[in-house]
């Protein structure tokens, strides 16, 4: 599970108290702004498609990065273990913007 999804389950879960989900959504928000969603995530242009792309940040994106750590050091403020991964063979790229990728990984 990567930091946005992580960041939603905590947001809607019931038992978040209320600073936390006002901290969630100022991140949120940043990323809402500042963080173009891949049109596609997907070789195939059929909406059922199996092979889902993974979305990683370019190591130029110094301030999405930062945002990102923010982000991954409240979540794992809140019991949630948070991990950075960097490859330099993300897979197969279906999406590319200014500040990252979406790639399916290579079978392994």
């Amino acid at each position: 599970m990567g930091v946005f999804m992580a960041a939603r389950f905590i947001r809607d879960s019931a038992e978040t108290p209320g600073y936390v989900i006002d901290l969630l959504r100022e991140h949120m928000d940043w990323f809402d702004i500042n963080l173009d969603r891949p049109m596609r995530l997907s070789k195939s242009t059929r909406p059922y498609a199996i092979e889902i792309a993974q979305c990683w940040f370019l190591p130029s994106a110094f301030e999405h990065i930062e945002r990102a750590r923010e982000l991954a050091a409240l979540l794992s403020e809140y019991t949630f273990p948070v991990s950075m991964i960097t490859t330099r063979r993300p897979g197969v790229i279906v999406y590319r913007d200014a500040v990252q990728i979406a790639a399916i990984p290579f079978r392994r």
